[in-house]
């Protein structure tokens, strides 16, 4: 047996192969299938050979051609899996427990993160085991609660998982930038129209783009664009020489933008022609101007919309993930802290199922827990968006 390619699913497997042979008295052609791709992957020849010692009894279902020796066989490998799986989490903590099979449900992707413990207590008619699970790379914690009523025959398994999740906004985040980016420029330039020769183009500037033929036969767009200076002529009004001095301003920011400018004095506006737009460049330079401002309030709105639309969004999803899992899942989403990138927020889910104390159902509740940790494993453990 080769233990690196061992899963802990394939405990599972073979339990659920044990469940049904003792159960039921024969294997159906999913277990036969399952068998071999074990025994293919981890390298087991044991395996492979009890795997082909069966024969066909119709309908889909399969007998052990020596029923003994395939279940003698079987619950060996099942056992020296359950070793392997063992060992892993043994590195990271203790999980000496009566009933290995649970340890052995842990899934892969916590076994080898996380540190687990288990306890075990019996009062009277009641055995409760208890597994605990810490991340060893962050918040996320896992407790699974197995309590088994031998009186009534009922087993009650019990899930308490907390997640610490990452989302990252960046549509979002750039879509309330752009507007408040939008917004600061305007107000902000209203007030410094009259001092900042960008701020001034861009609320009194004109463009629109002309498409033309140049004079090699060449098909051409440039932008058209008119300054009115009159807002300006009246601000300063009696104040020729700073007039002067900002008409003169707002045709260099023009010139740097790659325009032709032309305009005369007296006349009451600028006139340009330029192979980029002009109010839109400054608008770009602008959001540079006032990127504090800006950045400081487009936080406040995304914090905001990310607690009041997107958390309540998140835990709709969760509990829509929750209700579809082996032991149905009940979740709450709370507001973490925030990344460059966007926020963390927690989760924490609560679930429960009953079992009866039988073979199969015993089986089942293996694979259950498997497979419900490790759906809530991948999901807390991936990054929302």
């Amino acid at each position: 047996m080769n233990p690196e390619k061992v899963r802990s699913k394939d405990h599972i497997d073979l339990t659920f192969t044990f469940a049904r042979l003792q159960e039921d008295g024969y294997i159906t052609k999913d277990d036969v299938e399952r068998l071999k791709e074990i025994a293919e992957r981890i390298e087991e020849p044991k395996l492979k050979w009890i795997a082909e010692e069966v024969r066909y009894i119709g309908e889909g279902r399969f007998m052990p051609l020596d029923k003994t020796a395939f279940i003698t066989e079987l619950d060996s490998i099942r056992y020296d899996i359950h070793r392997v799986i063992e060992s892993r989490v043994e590195e990271h903590g203790r999980v000496h427990i009566s009933e290995p099979e649970l340890v052995a449900a842990i899934p892969d992707s916590i076994s080898r993160a996380y540190r687990i413990t288990a306890t075990e207590e019996e009062q009277d008619s009641e055995i409760r085991r208890d597994i605990y699970m810490k991340s060893m790379y962050g918040e996320n914690e896992i407790e699974l609660n197995v309590i088994d009523d031998l009186d009534d025959q009922e087993r009650a398994v019990k899930i308490n998982a907390y997640g610490h999740v990452r989302s990252e906004l960046d549509g979002l985040a750039e879509e309330i930038r752009l507007e408040v980016e939008e917004r600061v420029v305007s107000e902000e330039c209203e007030e410094d129209q009259f001092d900042d020769p960008q701020c001034y183009i861009f609320i009194n500037g004109d463009c629109e783009y002309v498409t033309h033929k140049t004079i090699d036969g060449e098909i051409r767009s440039v932008s058209v664009c008119s300054i009115d200076l009159e807002p300006l002529r009246e601000h300063y009004r009696g104040k020729y020489e700073q007039y002067r001095y900002m008409v003169d301003e707002i045709e260099d920011v023009l010139k740097n933008k790659r325009c032709v400018v032309f305009h005369r004095r007296g006349e009451g506006e600028i006139r340009a022609i330029c192979d980029i737009n002009p109010v839109s460049a400054v608008h770009w330079d602008l959001g540079e101007k006032y990127q504090d401002l800006v950045d400081r309030e487009a936080d406040e709105i995304l914090e905001e919309r990310y607690q009041n639309e997107v958390l309540p969004e998140y835990e709709r999803e969760w509990n829509e993930i929750g209700s579809k899992l082996p032991i149905p899942l009940d979740c709450e989403v709370s507001y973490g802290y925030p990344h460059y990138y966007g926020f963390y927020y927690y989760v924490r889910c609560k679930g429960e199922k009953d079992y009866n104390i039988s073979l199969d159902e015993i089986a089942q509740s293996y694979k259950d827990i498997h497979d419900t940790l490790d759906e809530f494993e991948e999901n807390v453990s991936g990054t929302w968006y």
